[in-house]
């Protein structure tokens, strides 16, 4: 009897050892797991090496002017190989008028005379610049025009400038002058030696506040009348009353048409 009971023992200590899966199964049961939850771990984006290859945006270039900037510089087959500008400092078409100038100022303003001229002293026997005889001014011997007094490079950048006038004795005597009007604008059809041309309005003279003489087309300059005359610059000037064309000098508080060069 003892014997049986250790049996008995023995036995139940096994039940209790044996997985409860184990134990159902063995009873016939059917053992329902819960499904195991899978946490799956995010994988972190990929972090591409930098290299500074990225190109910046480019950086926009400062306009000097409102100004349109001419289609093209003409090449008119000149021997000095200068090239002149299509229209007019301050045109929007090669026979608009554009804006006026008093020689070595830049920007146009409303009334041209002595009294406002930027380089005299009220007088034209007193100039401040561009002046080669203590008589008439203080004398610093500058004859050319510097770029920040240049109407051209200042309104349409360094690529331009005022002729010289030697460039506009050159235009002058090299080229074809024909009496031709534009869109209804009378002037100066001017043709090279290579059959390019260029149109020169008569866009008068700017006196006090009136733009006068208007049968006139007078173009400044870069050169001071370095002799008699010291007020006085050299200009291009087109006479359609006298169908002329003459390289000339004037006033330098007057306002002036700029025809600008490339070379």
């Amino acid at each position: 009897m003892h014997r049986i009971k250790e049996i008995v023992v023995l036995l139940l200590l096994l039940l209790l050892a044996m997985p409860a899966e184990t134990f159902a199964q063995s009873a016939g049961g059917q053992i329902r797991r819960k499904p195991k939850t899978v946490v799956k771990k995010e994988t972190p984006a990929k972090k591409t090496p930098s290299k500074n290859t990225a190109r910046k945006p480019a950086a926009r270039k400062a306009v000097r002017s409102s100004k349109p900037i001419p289609n093209s510089a003409v090449d008119l087959g000149l021997p000095s190989g200068t090239l002149w500008a299509d229209r007019n400092i301050g045109a929007n078409s090669p026979e608009g008028y554009g804006d006026y100038f008093a020689w070595g100022e830049t920007r146009p303003k409303l009334f041209y005379d002595w009294s406002t001229y930027k380089y005299c002293d009220g007088s034209y026997n007193v100039m401040t610049k561009y002046c080669t005889d203590s008589s008439k001014g203080k004398v610093d011997n500058k004859t050319v025009l510097e770029p920040s007094d240049d109407a051209a490079t200042a309104n349409w950048g360094a690529a331009w400038r005022m002729p010289t006038h030697e460039e506009q004795v050159e235009l002058n005597e090299k080229c074809t002058w024909t009496k031709s009007t534009l869109n209804g604008v009378k002037g100066y059809k001017v043709t090279g030696p290579n059959g390019n041309s260029i149109f020169l309005p008569a866009a008068g003279v700017r006196m006090d506040s009136d733009v006068t003489l208007v049968y006139l087309g007078t173009y400044a300059s870069a050169s001071l009348v370095d002799y008699v005359n010291l007020h006085c610059a050299w200009r291009l000037e087109v006479n359609l009353m006298d169908d002329t064309h003459t390289c000339n000098d004037g006033s330098r508080c007057y306002g002036w048409s700029v025809r600008a060069v490339v070379r």
